[in-house]
């Protein structure tokens, strides 16, 4: 937990998902840019045996999206709407200050 003024919230941390892409797993790193609101993550994966960086961020519904798929090959950015779950699974509401009672 943290406490930014009279406020406590819940930190976004990194997290790690395994996906299936054909006959292998491909493991993506979430990072978050924001610690203290689900909005932006650099995403890092491995592709051709080099690590690739791209973006997740919310749009104008507060939806994510790859917002940068030209980094990635078609097959990856297919894989959107389990990026999308994978992010949701590991925080379910998005992280909002909460007054002190």
């Amino acid at each position: 937990m943290c406490r930014i003024g009279l406020y406590f919230c819940s930190m976004i941390q990194n997290f790690e998902t395994t996906l299936t892409l054909g006959d292998q797993e491909v493991k993506f790193t979430f990072n978050p840019v924001n610690a203290y609101h689900l909005q932006l993550f650099q995403v890092y994966t491995i592709i051709n045996e080099k690590e690739v960086r791209f973006h997740m961020q919310t749009n104008e519904k507060g939806e994510f999206q790859i917002t940068d798929p030209y980094r990635l090959p078609d097959a990856y950015v297919k894989l959107e709407a389990q990026l999308v779950s994978a992010i949701h699974t590991q925080y379910p509401e998005e992280t909002l200050p909460t007054p002190i009672p």
